[in-house]
């Protein structure tokens, strides 16, 4: 598979550059194939490896050099696919499957488009053959419809008593989830009417042309679209529908039509698997018993969905996972997520903070004794490694563990045996290991304070928890939620935070995290009156009176789009490229209010 890019450099025009070579590399040198000027770029900054035989090509980018990021979240290596937008600094470069234009013959590109499409095909298959869960299946089907067409946003539909109902949303390859049956801005009911009425697909190429759409109210604000829709049919019965649709700038063709047909066909199954999920819940409900219960972490910033991406993808594995992040992120939170979404669910979870138990304590406490190895062990004890036998070891603040104890660990995670203190006979342990530290092991590595064959063993897999600070609005999640949890305990339900609250957790630094938020809304459901939350019962500071808050209105207007463009891109997934097309500006636009204002 050939591909290129499309270079969107911080000065001068745009270029492409064909990935016709083995490595193609990315940097402000004059020996790189990409040379970019830029003073925040290095002179490698990254590479492209370029994988493979022609009819299979794969291109892995690796990064050398800080900033990098892709699609908004960042990474040392990562697979190239469609539309994905690599950002260094202020420049930007989109990766385009197929050749540069004009490189390439109108016949081999229809071998290769319909080599990708069998190719899809075939694995969306695989996927429902596997017992894939709905919003997966619903990812894959509306990536697919995307990517093979060349539109901009899609949704499933579906069709209850008359009425259409959003179920899954899709935009650039970022896919959302939400209900949106009172709210037209996704799809338009006039086409959906049509497409009933006829029975089958219905593309309208340009919706400024067409009399009963140029002024429909889920099209008009944008200048009009390109759409097509196709019915979802399961048994003969209309169920639903395939909804998508393009700037006019690349609009759908008859081709499109086509593809959306053809996975409108697939799509039947993804609203049945929504159908058996409604059900269940149903039952569930009916019988008293809880719903299955999610990751257990709260938030919606894209710094906490790409945390619960990585939880999701590591916690099947058994590789040993290493938590960082500062003194409060909610590290025992993630690792408790990890052991229930792993195969050792049904296992013991045993939480130990090696720096709250002595050093000398230490060996007894994880490997055991017994009985009289040392002057107060009065019996056997087992210790909290065979203890977690089956399931979890969570060691939190590895980093403060003696050296010592450090070597029995690593003999226990190579040969999967310890030795109590005091005893001869080699036991055999089985557990997964999960450890966190707020310190820099790579450092105390290297000045000698933790060994690095151990560094190694325990950091199969990192997951970085990002402090409160950088998690958005999330601060109100988490307050919103421990207010919920702590005041039904004490028996205070109708508590809520009133508006000069918020603006203080807001404004207020928490330094110590998650940890110190729950802290201070445990206090203030004691000490709140009248059933509303004030800054004082949080022992926050008041925030300033209105009059203090006035400031030139050009900074107001910048400071009220760049949190406004910063939350459309969060929409998005932190994908800037789609959050550009939804706010009908260039790319440079948003990343102009993103990281000049």
């Amino acid at each position: 598979m050939a591909a290129h890019l499309v270079v969107l450099p911080s000065a001068g025009a745009s270029f492409v550059v064909p990935l016709d070579r083995d490595v193609v590399t990315i940097g402000s040198a004059e020996t790189a194939t990409v040379r970019l000027v830029d003073p925040e770029i290095a002179g490698t900054h990254a590479e492209i490896r370029v994988e493979g035989k022609e009819s299979a090509r794969t291109f892995l980018l690796v990064r050398h050099a800080p900033p990098l990021l892709v699609n908004g979240l960042k990474v040392r290596q990562h697979w190239l696919h469609a539309h994905d937008l690599v950002t260094f600094g202020k420049t930007a470069i989109a990766f385009r499957p197929g050749a540069a234009p004009g490189a390439q013959t109108t016949a081999r590109a229809d071998r290769a488009y319909a080599i990708d499409l069998c190719r899809r095909l075939v694995a969306f298959g695989e996927a429902v053959a596997s017992g894939a869960a709905r919003e997966a299946l619903a990812k894959r089907l509306l990536d697919d419809v995307l990517a093979l067409t060349g539109a901009t946003r899609g949704a499933i539909l579906q069709l209850e008593a008359g009425e259409a109902r959003s179920v899954f949303l899709s935009s650039l390859l970022s896919p959302a989830r939400r209900d949106l049956s009172d709210d037209e801005s996704e799809f338009s009911r006039t086409v959906l009417a049509r497409m009933r009425d006829a029975g089958k697909a219905v593309l309208v190429a340009d919706t400024r042309l067409d009399g009963a759409l140029a002024l429909a109210p889920s099209l008009l604000a944008e200048g009009g679209r390109s759409v097509l829709c196709a019915p979802i049919h399961d048994g003969g019965l209309l169920v639903g529908a395939l909804y998508a649709s393009a700037p006019l700038v690349s609009p759908l063709s008859p081709e499109s039509r086509d593809v959306a047909t053809l996975y409108a066909a697939q799509a039947a199954r993804v609203l049945a698997a929504a159908e058996e999920e409604k059900h269940l819940r149903a039952r569930l409900a009916s019988t008293g018993q809880p719903e299955p219960q999610s990751l257990g972490l709260v938030g919606a910033s894209s710094a906490m969905r790409a945390v619960a991406a990585r939880v999701k993808k590591v916690a099947p594995a058994e590789l040993p996972v290493l938590l960082l992040g500062e003194t409060g992120t909610g590290k025992e939170v993630v690792a408790r997520a990890i052991h229930a979404e792993s195969a050792r669910a049904a296992g013991p979870f045993v939480a130990v903070h090696c720096g709250a138990i002595p050093g000398e304590l230490l060996a007894s406490e994880l490997f055991g004794h017994v009985k009289g190895a040392f002057t107060s062990a009065q019996r056997d004890r087992v210790g909290l490694l065979r203890s977690a036998e089956g399931g979890t070891l969570f060691l939190d603040e590895i980093g403060e563990m003696p050296l010592a104890q450090q070597v029995a660990l690593l003999r226990a995670l190579q040969e999967r045996v310890i030795t109590p203190v005091g005893g001869e006979a080699p036991l055999p342990v089985d557990f997964r290991l999960v450890s966190a530290t707020h310190r820099d092991l790579s450092r105390d590595v290297a000045e000698g304070r933790f060994r690095q064959d151990l560094y190694f063993r325990i950091a199969g897999v990192t997951v970085e928890l990002p402090p409160l600070r950088e998690r958005d609005d999330d601060v109100v999640l988490l307050a919103s939620h421990f207010l919920r949890l702590h005041a039904q305990a004490a028996g205070r339900p109708e508590l809520r935070l009133g508006e000069e609250a918020l603006s203080a957790i807001r404004a207020a630094r928490w330094d110590g995290n998650v940890r110190e938020l729950e802290a201070a809304v445990r206090k203030a459901v004691v000490l709140a009156e009248e059933g509303v939350v004030t800054p004082a019962d949080l022992g926050l500071a008041a925030p300033p009176p209105e009059a203090a808050l006035v400031q030139p209105l050009a900074l107001a207007r910048d400071a009220y789009l760049k949190k406004y463009v910063q939350s459309v891109v969060d929409r998005f997934g932190g994908n800037r490229s789609a959050a550009a097309e939804a706010l009908l500006v260039s790319v440079r636009t948003v990343f102009k209010y993103l990281e000049e204002i």
